[in-house]
């Protein structure tokens, strides 16, 4: 079995770009949510990390990525059929945001425990569909 180190250039884990390529290209629909999850979870541990030990360059990195992840969640909301279930998500999405915001422009790690919690809720309740 390889082993795979993660790095600040590498903070999931992944050996090659190509593996990453790979999973996404085969993966299901429900699986693409459970990676987008895991991987704004991961980064979101990475991102506290970081700012606990000043380290601004992967912060703002890393809280970019997350961003960004958590902007892919939103925008594969179903208005139509989710209803108020995807208008309760997108003001989730959207509180997650600002707080990721505000804990990289106050370098306040604690700040990230909200999005953690939220998005771990989440990550839970997707990973129990089609159980």
């Amino acid at each position: 079995m390889n082993t795979v180190t993660k790095t600040k250039e590498n903070p999931i884990g992944y050996k090659t770009e190509e593996e990453l390529i790979s999973d996404v290209s085969q993966a299901t629909p429900h699986r693409l949510v459970q990676m987008l999850y895991q991987g704004a979870l991961k980064r979101i541990i990475i991102a506290k990390d970081a700012i606990d030990n000043n380290d601004y360059e992967t912060r703002d990195k890393t809280i970019d990525r997350i961003i960004s992840i958590i902007k892919s969640l939103d925008e594969s909301l179903n208005y139509k059929d989710g209803g108020e279930i995807a208008k309760g998500l997108h003001l989730v999405y959207h509180q997650s945001i600002l707080l990721l915001l505000e804990a990289q422009q106050y370098n306040t790690s604690s700040l990230l425990e909200e999005p953690f919690e939220i998005l771990a809720q989440m990550n839970d309740s997707w990973n129990n569909i089609n159980k």
